[in-house]
């Protein structure tokens, strides 16, 4: 059976089974899962939808993460495997960061990898162009109201009887729409009123509206 020994700790809808080993000062939290036989030990912290089986061994400062899965791999030193990361037989340790999509991996000590091993051959580096978020950058997220008052804020939409955006700012703006797979579809000036036609975004669903301003930005969700 799975066991906790010592000061470890499972915490929110985290699941340890099979003959799991959780020891030391080890967190298991969020919806993580640890099975098999895997161990988590010392102070390492397995959480958010990580998953860690077989005969992995996740000790000293490292953590798994995000929803990365974890097979039959050692993860120790001040290791960090996030994202949808894939270990399957490999040894990750030192400072080493594996994130984004990456996988086969063997042994790795240093350096941040957001890709497949074959990519960089283990080059150590922490920046690197490869890995650089070319997705939009959606700053904040407000739930979304038909219509603002203007005595309020300085920016105003809301839907018009034939399916249009109106648009209302008291400043110049840069309004720029993206949908929900972070790809931009529209980037309009808006200056007084602009009216968006029903078919200006290609389909009606639901946007991300992201406004800037001489006085900052803010992203809204929309309903076109």
């Amino acid at each position: 059976n799975a066991s906790v020994q010592g000061n470890a700790r499972i915490e929110g809808h985290a699941i340890v089974k099979g003959t799991a080993t959780i020891s030391g000062n080890a967190v298991v939290k969020g919806t993580a899962m640890v099975g098999s036989s895997a161990k988590v030990r010392e102070n390492a912290v397995v959480d958010k939808s990580s998953r860690v089986f077989y005969s992995s061994d996740i000790h000293g400062q490292a953590l798994v993460t995000g929803s990365a899965i974890v097979y039959s791999s050692a993860v120790y030193g001040s290791a960090v495997v996030k994202d949808l990361a894939w270990l399957d037989g490999a040894i990750v340790y030192g400072t080493a960061i594996i994130g984004g999509d990456a996988e086969d991996f063997d042994s790795i000590s240093a350096g941040t990898y957001l890709q497949d091993y074959g990519l960089r051959k283990g080059d150590g580096l922490t920046v690197h162009p490869l890995n650089v978020d070319i997705n939009p950058d959606i700053d904040e997220y407000v739930t979304a109201i038909p219509e603002h008052k203007a005595s309020d804020i300085l920016f105003q939409y809301y839907t018009g009887s034939d399916g249009q955006l109106i648009l209302k700012s008291t400043k110049p703006a840069i309004v720029t729409f993206f949908n929900l797979s972070g790809l931009q579809v529209c980037r309009i000036y808006v200056s007084g009123t602009y009216t968006l036609p029903a078919n200006q975004l290609g389909s009606r669903g639901i946007y991300l509206m992201n406004v800037r301003c001489g006085n900052g930005q803010q992203t809204y969700k929309v309903i076109e």
